[in-house]
């Protein structure tokens, strides 16, 4: 991985998360959603969990929030590439290079070999 595309894979990962949270906080701002939340966490308060259950439900809800919407981001880019630029903040996909028992292979499913040879061919 370049450093390249280590930014833009924080990038991608930082915008929804930011984004996740900030929805995830209005959604909490809605009474009747925290009337819910409080009584989750009224039902819940004999466990012993050394937290607050109230913090453990904020945490799961903006983790699932989160999810939610990078998954709609992903989905929404695939039918639309230009719209998945500004939900993620870039519409590249970060290069990863993974390795197996075969060599060392791109995301794209071509190996090292195949690369150079490409490289050499271009010449």
């Amino acid at each position: 991985m370049t450093i390249n595309d280590k930014l833009i894979g924080l990038i991608r990962t930082g915008v929804p998360a930011l984004i996740g949270s900030a929805i995830a906080w209005l959604i909490a701002q809605i009474p009747a959603v925290n009337d819910i939340i409080v009584s989750i966490d009224a039902v819940l308060a004999g466990a012993d969990f050394g937290v607050t259950v109230l913090g453990l439900l904020q945490v799961l809800s903006v983790a699932l929030v989160i999810a939610g919407y990078y998954w709609l981001a992903r989905t929404l880019g695939a039918r639309f590439p230009w719209l998945e630029k500004w939900l993620l903040g870039r519409s590249v996909i970060p290069t990863y290079v993974t390795s197996t028992n075969s060599g060392v292979h791109f995301n794209n499913g071509a190996s090292v070999k195949d690369a150079i040879a490409r490289l050499e061919g271009a010449e």
